[in-house]
């Protein structure tokens, strides 16, 4: 639709202030809808919505004295009813202020003004987002005929969320080497919502108890280096387990390290820590599909990533670019990528499966069209999820069931093409589900990830909505940083998760490791290392629902 139609029958909007606003700070915003040629009849409505993954303080219309206090009003000879509303517009822009004309109309050239965080009357003002964002909108949609039908006004100013001062420091290590190799570390200041704190300058100190060849004592953060720093050519010389100490005192910051393991041999199989499950801006979350892998890359610390779109929002020009992605920021030894998307199908209908390819290109199958524009393709749709199972089967290709906006149903599985489940994301810890896979038979390793929406994979934290905890991570036990030994490796089961801390596990019993189906002849021994980031209360030992064996250091 024509954007100069549209300003001039429509309407159009303004906000201000336009400058950028730290992530989680309270202030005024002030946006204006100005009517166009066709007015605002009595019944019509005009929407002012915000993204599924925004946390902006929500809007409250009863106390003026308190946070987040929103006041709307116009100058046309009209009654405004306002109200919030999470599911006012269409996914992504679900969130919010709905507000209904009637008793009268609105003339072109009216004008209706939302103040989001009104102080006139004592109120703090209006958290914003507390995550970052390079175009977050206020997007303002109206019904001038009262119909249900509603145009977007494409023309509305965005803000830029950026990251506030440092809070804390992160300090991440790869979880395992050998004295001849060369390692790294990664050392980041983050903001009080876990933004890499873009302004950060600090100087910061380096310790640890076994010697490291080409630490640095000390770092100077440069503008350049955005809060983040990647410290290369580091050597762990000695056999053990290394924790790296980083602290930066005028500030008061510090932070230890995950654990290091240094082997003296190289082992069978090495950890690798990651998150396959996350969604940027094309879809549901935040950010392009380019900033998701290059924040992952370089700010997260993690070894791999999945992007994980909803299907039914993915267009052919969107699956084209998330696959450019997988093969740009792919480097083995590195960062793996893998290409993947969500198959949502309603529960009824199977409900949520990752689906992730071994290759870097390959058609999608999807649930529907939902909203995908474009139907031209709508026969290549897979639904319900037995069609899927049939269309993927023999094909490299693993589905992993999930908890997340429509859960997974395990009336439906496929033991072929699904290996592992997801038992944590930021959407929660669901035990229950793998325990429900257990009682069905199922022989289901575990993995953890973010389902992050914020455009912070590996590093996804909860901000101040309805994701309620931290991101998980995998962990891969394979032979190499690799796609294919990566690979391999999920569909042996050599996996385990965690709600985002990297704590080393090793479970052995003789020469097989964790996921393996094997016979015995007499009792197993089963030899499990732990190496927790903290100190550990208990370790629990399993056979299938039924606790066998406690330990409590």
């Amino acid at each position: 639709m024509d954007t100069a139609w549209i300003r001039e029958y429509v309407g159009w909007a303004e906000l201000d202030p336009v400058t950028p606003v730290v992530a989680g700070t309270y202030g005024t915003w002030t946006l204006t809808y100005h009517v166009g040629k066709y007015g605002v009849d009595d019944g019509g409505t005009i929407v002012v919505c915000v993204r599924t993954a925004c946390d902006w303080g929500r809007p409250q219309l009863e106390d003026p004295q308190a946070p987040d206090y929103l006041t709307v009003t116009t100058t046309g000879q009209a009654s405004l009813r306002v109200r919030y509303d999470p599911k006012a517009y269409i996914r992504p822009w679900p969130k919010g202020i709905v507000i209904d004309v009637y008793d009268g109309y609105l003339s072109p050239g009216d004008t209706v003004t939302i103040i989001y965080g009104d102080r006139s009357q004592g109120s703090p003002g209006s958290r914003a987002q507390t995550f970052c964002e390079k175009t977050f909108e206020f997007r303002v949609v109206v019904d001038c005929f009262g119909t249900e039908q509603y145009i977007h006004l494409p023309d509305t100013p965005t803000l830029e969320i950026i990251s506030g001062p440092a809070a804390k420091l992160v300090a991440i290590l790869p979880a395992e080497v050998t004295p001849d190799e060369e390692a790294w570390m990664l050392v980041k200041a983050e903001d009080r919502w876990g933004n890499p704190a873009a302004g950060y300058t600090g100087n910061v100190t380096f310790a640890a108890e076994i010697p490291v060849q080409g630490l640095p004592s000390t770092y100077r953060f440069t503008p350049d280096d955005q809060g983040c720093h990647r410290f290369s050519g580091l050597r762990f010389s000695q056999p053990g387990v290394y924790r790296i100490r980083v602290e930066d005192k005028e500030q008061g910051f510090s932070a230890e390290s995950n654990p290091l393991v240094c082997r003296s041999t190289p082992p069978l199989f090495r950890p690798y820590w990651g998150d396959l499950h996350g969604q940027s801006e094309e879809t549901v979350g935040t950010n392009s599909v380019e900033d998701y892998f290059r924040f992952a890359k370089e700010k997260s610390g993690i070894d791999f990533c999945g992007h994980q779109g909803n299907d039914f929002q993915i267009t052919a020009e969107v699956w084209a670019e998330i696959q450019r992605c997988v093969q740009h920021f792919y480097e083995p030894g590195r960062f793996v990528t893998f290409l993947g998307y969500e198959w949502s199908g309603n529960t009824c209908a199977g409900g949520d499966r990752n689906v992730f390819f071994l290759a870097d290109r390959a058609p999608i199958f999807r649930s529907s069209h939902w909203q995908v524009a474009d139907k031209s393709d709508q026969e290549t749709d897979c639904y319900p999820l037995p069609v899927l199972y049939e269309r993927l089967r023999g094909q490299e290709v693993i589905l992993v069931p999930h908890i997340g906006g429509r859960r997974a149903n395990l009336d439906f599985f496929d033991p072929a093409l699904e290996p592992v489940i997801e038992i944590h994301s930021a959407w929660g810890t669901f035990e229950w589900f793998w325990e429900e896979a257990l009682r069905r038979g199922y022989r289901v390793g575990v993995v953890a990830n973010s389902d992050g929406h914020k455009g912070r994979p590996g590093a996804s934290y909860p901000g101040a909505s309805q994701f309620g905890v931290y991101g998980g991570l995998t962990c891969i036990y394979a032979r190499e940083l690799t796609r294919e030994a990566l690979w391999e490796a999920l569909k042996q089961r050599r996996v385990y998760g965690t709600t985002g801390e990297r704590i080393l596990l090793m479970v052995r019993c003789g020469e097989h490791w964790m996921g393996e189906e094997f016979g015995v002849t007499e009792p197993p021994t089963i030899r499990v290392s732990v190496i927790g980031t903290a100190g550990i209360e208990q370790m629990e030992l399993r056979r299938g629902l039924e606790t066998i064996h406690t330990v409590a250091p």
